[in-house]
């Protein structure tokens, strides 16, 4: 049996060799109509359908933001997440933010994804290290301005190494000490935009105040649902407006988009982009449905190909 499979290799290469156009032909609408859709899946994938990696249980998690009659997100202050902490819709709740800055390593300067988060977040997570440690509140507080990598970043730039732990890296020109490196299946919390360097909210502030706008990330407490969530967020939003501690240095166009906001709560199993999500998940699935249509008709183009040429 073996050796009859052999032959047929064998024959089938021989008489593709001898038209060397059709081969061509018939391996370049293959490759259009898988390479399409693999392209369309993978955006498909990276924002409707993969789960947050490194992180217990994602589907408890929400996002909370102030938004505008437009459906606009706006950060809130740093009082206002304090405030939400005493909630208990949440057993718990972090502020991040994703900018991206320059990482200076020696005389390697790149651009990279960054992820300021509040100290508590990595426990808001559930996240583990694979090296040394997580961010914790002290850090905040903390003079020497610690970061953590993550893995992927680790292997990249450090090669894997295990004596990275205590090494300098610049942010922006500011020097951080490295104390962990995150697990393998940690992205960050966007599966589309995953970070390479993760510090503490306060270490890239240039408020004098302390006062700084941010992403709220929850965790829901047992029990309550993404609804109930988001109905206790909406009786006590007026309350959380008052008390955001705006200061005289915020814009009267701020602090009237922010008088004007409502709650906003989503699920974020799947990643930060709560509004990203909605406005292109019908043109990306559309997309994904017309690479699959492509490939059949490439597939089809193929077995008639061969067809005609038997």
């Amino acid at each position: 049996m073996i050796e009859r499979l052999l032959f047929d290799v064998r024959w089938a290469l021989r008489s593709y060799l001898r038209t060397p156009g059709l081969t061509i032909t018939l391996l370049l609408t293959l490759a259009l109509g898988v390479g399409a859709t693999l392209a369309t899946f993978s955006l498909v994938d990276a924002l409707l359908l993969r789960s947050l990696g490194g992180v217990v249980h994602p589907n408890e998690l929400v996002r909370i933001a102030a938004a505008d009659d437009r459906n606009e997100l706006l950060r809130v202050t740093s009082m206002m997440r304090d405030s939400i902490r005493e909630m208990p819709a949440f057993a718990g709740v972090c502020g991040v933010n994703t900018p991206g800055g320059v990482v200076t390593i020696g005389d390697r300067v790149t651009f990279e994804g960054l992820l300021n988060v509040s100290g508590d977040c990595f426990g808001v997570l559930g996240a583990k290290p694979l090296l040394g440690r997580l961010l914790t509140p002290e850090d905040e507080r903390g003079r020497t301005p610690v970061a953590v990598i993550t893995y992927d970043f680790w292997r990249r730039e450090f090669g894997g190494s295990a004596d990275v732990l205590g090494q300098a890296l610049g942010i922006d020109g500011a020097p951080f000490t490295i104390v962990g490196v995150t697990e393998p299946a940690f992205r960050g919390l966007s599966t589309a935009f995953p970070p390479s360097v993760v510090v503490p909210i306060t270490a890239t502030l240039r408020s004098s105040s302390g006062l700084y706008w941010t992403d709220v990330v929850a965790r829901r407490a047992p029990g309550v649902s993404v609804e109930q969530a988001r109905l206790q967020m909406e009786s006590a939003w007026p309350h959380l407006k008052e008390n955001a501690g705006l200061t005289s240095k915020t814009s009267a166009a701020t602090r009237q988009r922010l008088e004007d906001s409502r709650a906003f709560v989503a699920e974020m199993s799947t990643g930060i982009e709560t509004v990203l999500r909605p406005k292109f998940e019908q043109p990306l699935l559309l997309t994904f449905g017309l690479s699959l249509l492509m490939l059949a008709i490439c597939c089809a183009n193929v077995a008639n190909l061969l067809a005609a040429r038997s």
